[in-house]
């Protein structure tokens, strides 16, 4: 009955608040606009379709001066064909950001870096390990756990673990997720002194740092990983013993079954991988 009062408003003339008029073109319900007939140009003059909700209207206007051309299901098809069912309301429009293309072809090119959180002994206390990762060699660079996420803290560890390294300038570009602390001015200042690109996952997008999610599940599906720790202590000393493993005896995959501290500092059969295909790695997002 509402639909039909709604028609019956048209039909006076009396105007339908916060409702919008589209034109009907020719041809967008199998000719309707060139029926040349006084019943239907007596309730539109011009044709016209009452958007969002009302487009359900349309069949019933028609039906009352016995017209019938289509189902309900019909017309949103063929309204949908012309553009015409849509969001009417204002939408956010996000911008197509570029997704992040980085190729490393030897250690010490591309890092990526991010910190995750460990349980703590209660309920909402947790300790936060801090881990940076060469993505040609796998090889974790440099980490730490802290209490807290902390912009000043993330730019100590890089600063130190560059320096360990003999970073150049110009020589290193880091990946990382858009945390906090990975945005924050401070770590932003330090990349740009030391002469390093700084990169950053898309917005929304939780599959642009893969290399360092693996890592932290292979942290946590070990074994012995406990379900909480006691303390601060308890998880340096569960981290420092699995980094030292995940270096040196760990086998991965994505480097031919070789150990990351033999890439990174070139003690392997560099034909092993190089015959294998593991000639470089790259931070390349799929569509």
């Amino acid at each position: 009955m509402r639909l039909l009062q709604y028609h019956d408003l048209r039909s006076t003339g009396i105007a339908i608040p916060g409702i919008r008029l589209i034109l009907c073109v020719p041809d967008l319900i199998g000719g309707l606009a060139k029926r040349n007939d006084k019943r239907f140009s007596t309730f539109f003059t011009p044709i016209v379709l009452l958007t969002n909700h009302l487009h359900r209207c349309m069949p019933y206007c028609l039906m009352r001066v016995s017209i019938y051309y289509c189902s309900i299901r019909t017309m949103y098809r063929i309204l949908e064909a012309h553009g015409e069912v849509r969001e009417r309301r204002n939408q956010l429009r996000h911008p197509n950001y570029k997704k992040p293309e980085l190729l490393a072809a030897a250690p010490n090119e591309v890092w990526s870096w991010d910190i995750t959180k460990l349980r703590g002994p209660v309920k909402w206390t947790y300790f936060y390990p801090y881990v940076i990762l060469d993505i040609f060699s796998r090889y974790v660079v440099g980490w730490m756990v802290a209490h807290r996420e902390s912009a000043e803290l993330a730019k100590r560890l890089i600063s130190e673990t560059c320096r360990k390294q003999d970073i150049e300038p110009d020589q290193l570009t880091i990946h990382a997720d858009r945390g906090s602390s990975m945005r924050s001015k401070s770590v932003a200042l330090l990349l740009s002194d030391l002469g390093i690109t700084k990169t950053h996952s898309r917005p929304y997008v939780s599959n642009d740092n893969p290399y360092s999610e693996a890592q932290f599940k292979t942290l946590k599906y070990q074994p012995e990983f406990p379900d909480r720790f006691g303390s601060i202590r308890d998880s340096r000393s569960f981290c420092r013993p699995f980094f030292n493993y995940y270096n040196t005896e760990h086998r991965h995959s994505g480097i031919g079954l070789m150990t990351p501290e033999a890439v990174h500092y070139g003690r392997g059969r560099r034909d092993q991988y190089s015959k294998a295909g593991y000639t470089s790695f790259g931070l390349c997002i799929a569509s």
